[in-house]
Protein backbone atom coordinates (compact mmCIF):
# COMPACT_ATOMS: atom_id res chain seq x y z
CA UNK A 1 0.00 0.00 0.00
CA UNK A 2 1.80 2.80 -1.42
CA UNK A 3 0.71 6.04 0.80
CA UNK A 4 2.07 8.48 -1.65
CA UNK A 5 -0.99 7.51 -3.89
CA UNK A 6 -3.49 7.47 -1.25
CA UNK A 7 -3.07 9.36 1.49
CA UNK A 8 -6.70 9.16 2.76
CA UNK A 9 -5.54 5.40 4.49
CA UNK A 10 -4.46 6.90 7.16
CA UNK A 11 -7.77 7.52 8.44
CA UNK A 12 -8.66 4.07 8.55
CA UNK A 13 -7.67 2.79 12.56
CA UNK A 14 -7.58 -0.97 11.36
CA UNK A 15 -4.39 0.00 9.09
CA UNK A 16 -1.50 -2.17 9.24
CA UNK A 17 1.38 0.06 8.91
CA UNK A 18 3.99 -3.05 8.27
CA UNK A 19 1.99 -3.05 4.84
CA UNK A 20 2.32 0.72 3.96
CA UNK A 21 5.26 2.26 2.10
CA UNK A 22 6.28 5.86 1.09
CA UNK A 23 8.04 5.90 -2.33
CA UNK A 24 8.59 2.00 -1.86
CA UNK A 25 10.38 2.59 1.67
CA UNK A 26 8.62 0.22 4.31
CA UNK A 27 9.10 0.12 8.30
CA UNK A 28 11.60 -2.11 9.02
CA UNK A 29 13.72 -2.21 5.60
CA UNK A 30 17.54 -1.92 5.99
CA UNK A 31 18.83 1.25 5.05
CA UNK A 32 20.83 -0.17 2.68
CA UNK A 33 18.18 -1.94 0.61
CA UNK A 34 16.60 2.03 0.06
CA UNK A 35 16.57 3.18 -3.92
CA UNK A 36 18.97 5.45 -4.51
CA UNK A 37 17.69 8.94 -5.52
CA UNK A 38 14.91 8.85 -2.92
CA UNK A 39 17.13 10.10 0.10
CA UNK A 40 20.42 12.25 0.44
CA UNK A 41 23.45 10.29 0.44
CA UNK A 42 24.54 10.40 4.37
CA UNK A 43 26.20 8.53 7.22
CA UNK A 44 23.58 9.44 9.46
CA UNK A 45 21.42 7.13 11.29
CA UNK A 46 18.86 9.96 12.84
CA UNK A 47 16.19 11.56 10.35
CA UNK A 48 17.02 12.13 6.77
CA UNK A 49 14.74 14.40 4.99
CA UNK A 50 13.66 13.84 1.22
CA UNK A 51 12.93 16.17 -1.57
CA UNK A 52 9.94 14.41 -1.99
CA UNK A 53 8.12 15.96 1.33
CA UNK A 54 8.60 13.01 4.18
CA UNK A 55 11.72 11.90 6.59
CA UNK A 56 12.86 8.54 7.85
CA UNK A 57 14.53 7.81 11.11
CA UNK A 58 16.56 4.92 10.97
CA UNK A 59 17.79 2.37 13.89
CA UNK A 60 21.43 3.49 14.39
CA UNK A 61 22.16 -0.27 15.01
CA UNK A 62 22.69 -2.07 11.75
CA UNK A 63 21.10 -2.94 9.43
CA UNK A 64 19.68 0.02 10.18
CA UNK A 65 15.91 -0.68 10.20
CA UNK A 66 13.89 2.11 8.93
CA UNK A 67 12.03 3.00 12.30
CA UNK A 68 9.34 6.11 11.31
CA UNK A 69 8.17 8.14 8.86
CA UNK A 70 7.60 11.70 9.06
CA UNK A 71 5.07 12.81 6.50
CA UNK A 72 5.28 16.94 6.05
CA UNK A 73 2.13 18.95 4.75
CA UNK A 74 2.88 18.69 0.91
CA UNK A 75 2.54 14.59 0.92
CA UNK A 76 -0.90 15.37 3.38
CA UNK A 77 -2.86 17.99 0.75
CA UNK A 78 -5.89 15.55 0.46
CA UNK A 79 -6.18 15.00 4.35
CA UNK A 80 -7.45 19.07 4.22
CA UNK A 81 -6.29 19.28 7.55
CA UNK A 82 -6.91 23.03 7.74
CA UNK A 83 -7.47 23.91 10.85
CA UNK A 84 -6.50 22.17 14.38
CA UNK A 85 -9.89 20.70 15.48
CA UNK A 86 -9.91 19.02 11.77
CA UNK A 87 -7.28 16.75 13.26
CA UNK A 88 -9.75 14.66 15.32
CA UNK A 89 -12.22 15.41 12.97
CA UNK A 90 -10.45 13.34 10.63
CA UNK A 91 -8.54 10.97 12.64
CA UNK A 92 -11.31 10.81 15.57
CA UNK A 93 -10.81 11.18 19.10
CA UNK A 94 -6.72 11.52 20.32
CA UNK A 95 -5.42 9.22 23.19
CA UNK A 96 -3.58 12.29 24.54
CA UNK A 97 -2.92 15.82 23.53
CA UNK A 98 0.04 17.71 24.96
CA UNK A 99 1.38 21.37 24.20
CA UNK A 100 5.49 21.10 23.38
CA UNK A 101 7.91 23.79 22.03
CA UNK A 102 5.31 25.74 20.13
CA UNK A 103 3.18 22.62 18.47
CA UNK A 104 0.40 20.30 19.86
CA UNK A 105 1.02 17.06 19.61
CA UNK A 106 -2.18 14.75 18.99
CA UNK A 107 -0.77 10.91 19.99
CA UNK A 108 -3.10 7.90 18.14
CA UNK A 109 -1.30 5.15 20.17
CA UNK A 110 -3.13 1.86 17.99
CA UNK A 111 -2.33 3.28 14.98
CA UNK A 112 1.37 4.24 15.97
CA UNK A 113 0.68 7.51 14.97
CA UNK A 114 1.26 11.48 15.94
CA UNK A 115 0.01 14.51 14.66
CA UNK A 116 1.86 17.78 15.03
CA UNK A 117 0.39 21.06 14.61
CA UNK A 118 2.38 24.40 14.79
CA UNK A 119 0.80 26.66 16.93
CA UNK A 120 2.58 29.78 15.75
CA UNK A 121 2.22 29.35 12.26
CA UNK A 122 -1.33 28.05 12.72
CA UNK A 123 -0.59 25.02 10.26
CA UNK A 124 -0.16 21.49 9.74
CA UNK A 125 3.70 20.99 10.46
CA UNK A 126 3.49 16.98 9.96
CA UNK A 127 2.54 13.44 10.44
CA UNK A 128 4.77 10.90 12.60
CA UNK A 129 4.36 7.10 11.50
CA UNK A 130 6.00 3.79 13.07
CA UNK A 131 8.18 3.72 16.11
CA UNK A 132 7.37 7.57 17.19
CA UNK A 133 10.10 9.16 18.92
CA UNK A 134 8.04 11.72 20.51
CA UNK A 135 6.33 9.80 23.51
CA UNK A 136 3.61 11.66 26.26
CA UNK A 137 5.06 13.15 28.95
CA UNK A 138 5.00 11.24 32.31
CA UNK A 139 6.08 12.27 35.58
CA UNK A 140 7.11 9.88 38.51
CA UNK A 141 8.17 11.34 41.99
CA UNK A 142 11.83 11.57 41.09
CA UNK A 143 10.04 13.90 38.11
CA UNK A 144 8.16 15.78 41.01
CA UNK A 145 11.37 16.07 43.24
CA UNK A 146 13.60 17.72 40.14
CA UNK A 147 10.52 20.07 39.48
CA UNK A 148 9.92 21.02 42.95
CA UNK A 149 13.77 21.86 43.79
CA UNK A 150 13.78 23.60 40.25
CA UNK A 151 10.82 25.77 41.53
CA UNK A 152 12.82 26.32 45.20
CA UNK A 153 15.64 28.15 43.10
CA UNK A 154 13.18 30.33 41.29
CA UNK A 155 11.44 31.62 44.16
CA UNK A 156 13.13 31.11 47.39
CA UNK A 157 10.56 32.79 49.06
CA UNK A 158 8.22 30.22 50.43
CA UNK A 159 5.79 32.86 51.83
CA UNK A 160 4.91 33.78 47.97
CA UNK A 161 4.21 30.25 47.35
CA UNK A 162 0.17 30.65 46.63
CA UNK A 163 -1.67 31.35 43.10
CA UNK A 164 -2.63 34.71 44.62
CA UNK A 165 0.88 36.05 44.86
CA UNK A 166 2.29 33.85 42.09
CA UNK A 167 0.03 34.85 39.53
CA UNK A 168 1.51 38.37 39.21
CA UNK A 169 4.86 37.20 38.92
CA UNK A 170 6.91 35.32 35.77
CA UNK A 171 4.44 33.31 34.08
CA UNK A 172 7.49 30.65 33.82
CA UNK A 173 7.21 30.44 37.84
CA UNK A 174 3.51 30.71 38.33
CA UNK A 175 3.05 27.74 35.94
CA UNK A 176 5.36 25.52 37.53
CA UNK A 177 3.64 26.11 40.56
CA UNK A 178 0.42 25.03 39.50
CA UNK A 179 2.37 21.54 37.84
CA UNK A 180 3.66 21.36 41.30
CA UNK A 181 0.17 21.70 43.24
CA UNK A 182 -1.23 18.94 40.88
CA UNK A 183 1.50 16.72 41.77
CA UNK A 184 0.95 16.79 45.41
CA UNK A 185 -2.76 16.07 44.50
CA UNK A 186 -1.65 13.07 42.18
CA UNK A 187 0.49 11.72 44.96
CA UNK A 188 -1.57 11.72 46.96
CA UNK A 189 0.30 13.93 49.22
CA UNK A 190 -2.20 16.25 50.49
CA UNK A 191 -3.25 19.97 48.64
CA UNK A 192 -0.74 22.27 49.07
CA UNK A 193 2.89 22.27 48.10
CA UNK A 194 4.22 24.55 51.19
CA UNK A 195 2.17 22.98 54.34
CA UNK A 196 1.54 19.40 53.35
CA UNK A 197 5.12 18.72 51.04
CA UNK A 198 7.88 21.60 52.40
CA UNK A 199 6.40 21.44 55.75
CA UNK A 200 6.42 17.61 55.63
CA UNK A 201 3.10 17.64 57.19
CA UNK A 202 2.43 14.47 54.59
CA UNK A 203 4.56 12.41 57.32
CA UNK A 204 1.90 12.42 59.99
CA UNK A 205 -0.34 10.58 57.85
CA UNK A 206 2.10 7.78 57.25
CA UNK A 207 1.80 4.75 59.82
CA UNK A 208 4.47 2.79 60.53
CA UNK A 209 4.10 -0.32 57.72
CA UNK A 210 4.96 2.90 55.02
CA UNK A 211 8.54 2.90 56.74
CA UNK A 212 9.18 -0.70 56.40
CA UNK A 213 11.44 0.61 53.06
CA UNK A 214 13.75 2.38 55.51
CA UNK A 215 13.09 -0.73 57.82
CA UNK A 216 14.47 -3.45 55.87
CA UNK A 217 17.98 -0.98 55.22
CA UNK A 218 18.38 -0.36 58.61
CA UNK A 219 18.40 -4.29 59.32
CA UNK A 220 21.20 -4.64 56.66
CA UNK A 221 23.10 -2.04 58.85
CA UNK A 222 22.85 -3.99 62.04
CA UNK A 223 23.81 -7.26 60.38
CA UNK A 224 26.74 -5.52 58.87
CA UNK A 225 27.77 -3.13 62.13
CA UNK A 226 29.67 -5.66 64.46
CA UNK A 227 28.65 -3.21 67.38
CA UNK A 228 25.27 -2.57 66.29
CA UNK A 229 24.83 -5.93 67.31
CA UNK A 230 26.17 -6.21 69.86
CA UNK A 231 23.60 -4.23 71.23
CA UNK A 232 20.97 -6.68 70.75
CA UNK A 233 18.58 -7.61 68.18
CA UNK A 234 16.29 -4.62 66.27
CA UNK A 235 13.01 -3.81 67.78
CA UNK A 236 10.06 -5.36 65.06
CA UNK A 237 9.06 -2.43 63.32
CA UNK A 238 5.45 -2.56 64.82
CA UNK A 239 6.97 -1.65 68.21
CA UNK A 240 9.06 0.90 66.61
CA UNK A 241 8.19 4.99 67.10
CA UNK A 242 6.85 6.49 63.96
CA UNK A 243 8.47 9.96 65.32
CA UNK A 244 12.28 8.63 65.12
CA UNK A 245 11.14 7.76 60.85
CA UNK A 246 10.13 11.12 60.38
CA UNK A 247 12.91 12.95 62.19
CA UNK A 248 14.77 10.26 59.73
CA UNK A 249 13.81 11.34 56.93
CA UNK A 250 13.94 15.32 57.52
CA UNK A 251 17.46 15.03 58.10
CA UNK A 252 17.40 13.04 54.77
CA UNK A 253 15.29 15.41 52.71
CA UNK A 254 17.68 17.78 54.01
CA UNK A 255 20.76 16.16 52.78
CA UNK A 256 19.81 14.80 49.61
CA UNK A 257 19.08 18.60 48.51
CA UNK A 258 22.30 20.09 49.92
CA UNK A 259 24.07 17.80 47.67
CA UNK A 260 22.10 17.80 45.07
CA UNK A 261 23.30 21.57 44.92
CA UNK A 262 26.82 20.50 45.60
CA UNK A 263 26.51 18.48 42.60
CA UNK A 264 25.24 21.60 40.20
CA UNK A 265 27.65 23.67 41.54
CA UNK A 266 29.67 23.96 38.13
CA UNK A 267 26.46 23.64 35.98
CA UNK A 268 25.56 27.41 35.38
CA UNK A 269 29.01 27.61 33.37
CA UNK A 270 27.94 27.98 29.66
CA UNK A 271 31.81 28.60 28.91
CA UNK A 272 35.05 30.00 30.41
CA UNK A 273 36.89 32.48 29.11
CA UNK A 274 40.06 32.47 31.39
CA UNK A 275 43.00 30.39 32.98
CA UNK A 276 41.31 31.18 36.59
CA UNK A 277 37.61 30.02 35.78
CA UNK A 278 39.12 27.01 34.06
CA UNK A 279 41.35 26.28 36.70
CA UNK A 280 38.03 26.47 39.19
CA UNK A 281 36.10 24.29 37.58
CA UNK A 282 38.28 21.91 37.45
CA UNK A 283 39.64 21.84 41.16
CA UNK A 284 35.81 22.17 42.29
CA UNK A 285 35.10 18.69 39.56
CA UNK A 286 38.04 17.13 40.59
CA UNK A 287 35.80 17.15 44.43
CA UNK A 288 32.67 16.31 42.80
CA UNK A 289 33.56 13.68 40.67
CA UNK A 290 34.90 11.87 44.11
CA UNK A 291 31.55 11.89 46.11
CA UNK A 292 29.92 8.38 45.84
CA UNK A 293 26.89 9.43 43.31
CA UNK A 294 25.69 5.69 43.79
CA UNK A 295 25.06 5.60 47.45
CA UNK A 296 23.67 8.80 47.29
CA UNK A 297 20.83 7.61 44.51
CA UNK A 298 20.24 4.92 46.54
CA UNK A 299 19.57 6.96 49.70
CA UNK A 300 16.87 9.09 47.10
CA UNK A 301 15.32 5.84 46.05
CA UNK A 302 14.59 5.27 49.79
CA UNK A 303 12.71 8.77 49.96
CA UNK A 304 11.10 8.52 46.28
CA UNK A 305 9.32 4.73 48.21
CA UNK A 306 8.42 6.62 51.63
CA UNK A 307 6.89 9.43 49.39
CA UNK A 308 5.32 7.65 46.83
CA UNK A 309 4.97 3.79 47.98
CA UNK A 310 3.27 2.35 44.85
CA UNK A 311 5.42 3.83 42.62
CA UNK A 312 3.43 5.32 40.36
CA UNK A 313 3.50 7.18 37.05
CA UNK A 314 1.40 9.25 35.39
CA UNK A 315 0.81 10.71 31.80
CA UNK A 316 0.43 14.42 31.67
CA UNK A 317 -2.81 14.26 29.87
CA UNK A 318 -3.87 12.27 32.78
CA UNK A 319 -2.94 15.42 35.58
CA UNK A 320 -4.51 17.61 33.01
CA UNK A 321 -7.69 15.67 33.42
CA UNK A 322 -7.96 14.61 36.76
CA UNK A 323 -5.44 16.74 38.80
CA UNK A 324 -5.73 20.52 37.03
CA UNK A 325 -2.30 20.02 35.51
CA UNK A 326 -1.99 23.21 33.99
CA UNK A 327 -2.26 23.01 29.86
CA UNK A 328 0.18 25.13 28.59
CA UNK A 329 3.39 24.94 26.53
CA UNK A 330 5.83 25.90 29.39
CA UNK A 331 9.28 25.96 26.69
CA UNK A 332 7.42 28.16 24.87
CA UNK A 333 6.32 30.77 27.88
CA UNK A 334 10.31 29.77 29.32
CA UNK A 335 11.29 31.65 26.36
CA UNK A 336 9.02 34.57 26.27
CA UNK A 337 9.99 35.23 29.93
CA UNK A 338 13.71 34.89 29.59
Amino acid sequence: MELTQNVNVLKDFRLDLSLASVHGIQLGMPKASIPTGILPESNSYLWLRSEKGFSVRFSNVAPHNTLEFLLFPEMLTPLELHRKKDIQLCFGPADAIEKRSGNSVYFYKDQQMIVSWNNDKNQLFGIYLGDNIIEQTCYSVQDFLNLYHEFKQMEPDTKRWSSECLITSNESVYYRFLRLQALVKAFNLGTDLLTDFHERRFLQKRTIEDFKPFYKDIEKYVQLSDSESKLGPLKPLKDMNPAHFQMMLQSFFRFSEQMRNILHFNSGWLEAGSVTARYSIHKTNAILNSINVAALEELNHLLHKIIDPQGRVFTQSDLIEQYDFPDVDLHSIDIENY
